[in-house]
């Protein structure tokens, strides 16, 4: 497919333009306003939006939310800070609650949760393996109660089932953080969107790419376009930026790594002796 070829613009026929109303018309071209108000386990495992980065994911949750009818239930996460070493209590007077709860990492979810009936939502963690509960697995959220919320699972093998999620601890540990982040929430994060990485490996029939900005990782685009099982199902909406005109995005490929491949596949192969 010509998208696929570096510098070249994309075909009018797989962009949506670029307008004030390009995110919204995004939206509906996937998920029409009387759908989302009753989104099945089918519709779920058919179509998905798909974005570079969590940030976007998040405005784009934030936008179909607000489109869905029903209360609005808010979870909130109790976090804390754990020091690495032994300087005693100085990471808890360091670091207020309010501070901690202004921090979201990948792997995380929000300190604030905000969960309607129908809404889809992607597990963070594994749970149980062995019966299907893993990191990535998608639901949909059919109750909401004051500690907990149950879900109907739609991916996986455990499909229809039913189970309950209370909030847990999740912990987050990077060198580059003077701390170790505890939070206690439900494991779980709202899932209209996808990331590139999260939809590695599925094919859908219906697939929406949002490119707020250029890509910046190898072989992104190529996941991004191909997870569609045909052209009919794809569409594009890439934002003007200051390095290209519109309707164009660039393709990263890391050449020293495609020559790495190439010339292990040349070489022949070791012999060891007997």
């Amino acid at each position: 497919m010509r998208l696929l070829r570096p510098g070249l613009t994309p075909s009018m026929r797989f962009c949506i333009p670029d307008d004030e109303n390009g995110l919204e018309n995004l939206i509906s071209f996937i998920y029409a306003r009387e759908s989302l108000q009753n989104l099945s386990a089918v519709d779920l495992q058919q179509k998905a939006i798909v974005c570079p980065k969590n940030d976007d994911a998040d405005t784009i949750n934030s936008l179909i939310v607000d489109m869905v009818d029903g209360p609005v239930r808010t979870y909130c996460s109790y976090d804390t800070a754990t020091p690495h070493g032994n300087d005693g209590g100085e990471a808890e007077l360091l670091y207020f609650t309010e501070y901690l709860n202004t921090l979201n990492y990948p792997g995380l979810p929000p300190h604030e949760l905000h969960l309607k009936k129908g809404v889809p939502a992607i597990l963070l963690r594994h749970i149980n393996i062995v019966g299907g509960l893993c990191n990535g697995t998608r639901m949909i959220i059919t109750q909401m109660l004051a500690k907990s919320v149950e879900v109907e699972i739609i991916t996986g093998t455990r499909v229809g089932e039913k189970v309950f999620f209370p909030r847990m601890s999740l912990i987050y540990k990077e060198p580059i953080l003077p701390f170790i982040l505890k939070r206690q929430q439900l494991p779980l994060k709202i899932s209209y969107p996808m990331t590139i990485n999260k939809i590695q490996g599925q094919s859908l029939n219906q697939i929406r790419v949002y490119l707020p900005k250029p890509l910046f990782g190898h072989g992104q685009l190529y996941v991004a376009l191909s997870r569609a099982t045909s052209p009919g199902g794809l569409k594009l909406l890439i934002k003007k930026h200051e390095d290209h005109g519109p309707n164009v995005t660039k393709n990263i490929l890391y050449t020293e790594f495609l020559s790495a491949i190439t010339d292990f596949e040349a070489a022949p192969p070791a012999r060891s002796a007997c």
